[in-house]
């Protein structure tokens, strides 16, 4: 039984994308097939994570953003939601008082 999941054609949010499980999921999913949005607050280490994901996910990018920061946040979501394909938010940083965010 395969036990490993492929996301050809998704687009996949990670926050905590820098370092840490964030980083590990980013670059996993991003090899599986998705594109990859890694959203952290340093945009230096991003930039690094970014060029490893687009190894094997040519269309995956960044965005700096403190997950703290709910409008910032709440706007990359939106844009990132906008694309008519299988979507998903893979929380590897987590904030508190940091609110779930629903796209309309």
């Amino acid at each position: 039984m395969e036990t490993t999941f492929n996301f050809p054609d998704s687009i996949a949010v990670v926050t905590g994308a820098s370092s840490g499980l964030g980083r590990r999921m980013a670059l996993d999913i991003a090899t599986r097939g998705a594109t990859v949005i890694g959203i952290a607050r340093r945009e230096e280490v991003l930039q690094q994570v970014a060029a490893e994901m687009r190894r094997s996910s040519p269309t995956s990018g960044y965005v700096a953003c403190d997950v703290s920061d709910t409008d910032r946040y709440a706007s990359v979501l939106s844009v990132a939601c906008l694309a008519p394909v299988a979507r998903a938010l893979v929380p590897g940083a987590y904030r508190r008082g940091v609110k779930s965010f629903t796209p309309s």
